[in-house]
C-alpha cells in the first residue's frame, strides 16, 4: 500500500511542478504571443504592423501537450427597433453598444479571433510547438516577411 501511495505523490508533484515552469509569456518570430496564467486561463495576442487580433479562453495539460479552449467574449448589441444581438467583443470586457459604436469600433479596433489560436501545442525546453493536423510538430523554418531568412516557427519563453 506504500509504494502505491508514494508514486502517486511523485506523479502529482511532477505533474504540479510541470504545471508551474510552463506558466509565463510566449512569443514567435511572426507577432504572435500566449501568455499561460497559473489559473489555466490564456490570452493570445498577434500584432503585425496595423492589424492585431487576439483571444482569451482556458489551457490544460496532458502529459507534455497544452490544450486550448477559446472562451468567446461577446458585446451585447443594441439596434433601434430590432431585437439586441450578440457581436464579438473588439476589447476583453464585454459591454452594451449602439450600432453607431459598433461601426466605430470595428474601424478603429483589432479584432477577437477565438479560432486563430492553435489548439494543441506541446511543451519542450521552454518551448512551446505547434502541433499540425497530421499530429506532428511545427518545427521546420519558415520564411520572414519581406525577407529571404528563415526563422524557427516555435514560441520561446520570454520571462
Amino acid at each position: 500500500m506504500k509504494k502505491p501511495l508514494l508514486l502517486y505523490f511523485l506523479f502529482q508533484y511532477n505533474f504540479v511542478d510541470a504545471q508551474k515552469s510552463i506558466i509565463g509569456n510566449y512569443r514567435d518570430n511572426f507577432g504572435h504571443q500566449i501568455e499561460l496564467s497559473n489559473d489555466s486561463t490564456f490570452e493570445f495576442n498577434y500584432r503585425f504592423d496595423l492589424a492585431s487580433e487576439w483571444s482569451v479562453g482556458n489551457w490544460r495539460m496532458k502529459g507534455d501537450t497544452v490544450i486550448f479552449t477559446s472562451t468567446p467574449v461577446m458585446d451585447t448589441l443594441i439596434r433601434v427597433g430590432m431585437p439586441d444581438s450578440l457581436v464579438l467583443s473588439l476589447n476583453k470586457i464585454p459591454k452594451r453598444m449602439s450600432e453607431r459604436e459598433f461601426a466605430i469600433d470595428n474601424i478603429t479596433s483589432g479584432r477577437q479571433l477565438p479560432d486563430y489560436v492553435p489548439k494543441k501545442m506541446v511543451f519542450k525546453k521552454q518551448r512551446l510547438y505547434e502541433v499540425k493536423k497530421n499530429g506532428k510538430l511545427k518545427k521546420k523554418k519558415v520564411r520572414g516577411f519581406f525577407t529571404k531568412k528563415r526563422f524557427v516557427p516555435w514560441y520561446r519563453k520570454i520571462d
